[in-house]
């Protein structure tokens, strides 16, 4: 039974290490943990990533933190396997296909899934080998939303600054009460009666 995340993550990475050697190709020494990737972050849209940019030349393979389904984890630790083992210039082209395809993989390319065989084959591997993926998915962030204020100012002086300027009288209102007052009267009123210019 696993405790840590990249204790599951380097056991999975061991397994899988067999499937690579088969199909002629070995994995390098590498990382893997769980963390945001560099691009996409919070969206969820990018849910692994693969680097070759670590000081001492090893990939470095980033799971996203949303994913708490084991399958998913090793479906997409497998993806990334295949970058770091075939190296940045691969990219999703023609050799990343082939040896992806043959490991199970299948799909878009750029963001394949496990053909039903390969996930019995990865269920079966949470089973017997591995154990329960040891992390709580991060719950995905929202955002508050918040009311645009926006600024309305009336265009006669009010009176003037110390530097003896011309002060004008300037407010915030929401898009809600601008809209308001324009059905009403046609505009937003100044206290003073002028029409008020709206900043968007």
């Amino acid at each position: 039974m696993h405790t840590t995340r990249e204790g599951w993550l380097k056991h999975a990475v061991e397994l899988m290490r067999p499937w690579f050697t088969e199909q002629g190709h070995e994995i390098p020494e590498l990382y893997v943990s769980v963390s945001f990737p560099v691009t996409g972050g919070r969206s969820g849209k990018r849910i692994g990533e693969c680097h070759y940019t670590s000081k001492d030349g090893k990939p470095h393979i980033l799971v996203h933190p949303y994913l708490d389904d084991p399958v998913k984890v090793l479906d997409v630790v497998l993806h990334e396997l295949v970058h770091a083992t075939l190296g940045g210039e691969a990219g999703h082209g023609a050799a990343f296909k082939q040896l992806a395809t043959e490991l199970g993989l299948t799909g878009k390319m750029t963001a394949t899934e496990a053909t039903d065989e390969l996930r019995e084959v990865l269920e079966d591997m949470v089973r017997r080998g591995l154990g329960p993926y040891p992390h709580s998915a991060l719950q995905k962030y929202v955002p508050k939303q918040t009311t645009r204020q926006i600024k309305v100012r009336c265009p006669e002086p009010h009176g003037v600054t110390k530097k003896g300027e011309p002060e004008y009288y300037m407010t915030r209102m929401s898009r809600k009460w601008i809209d308001y007052w324009i059905d009403r009267l046609g505009y937003v009123a100044c206290q003073c009666g002028e029409k008020m210019i709206v900043e968007e």
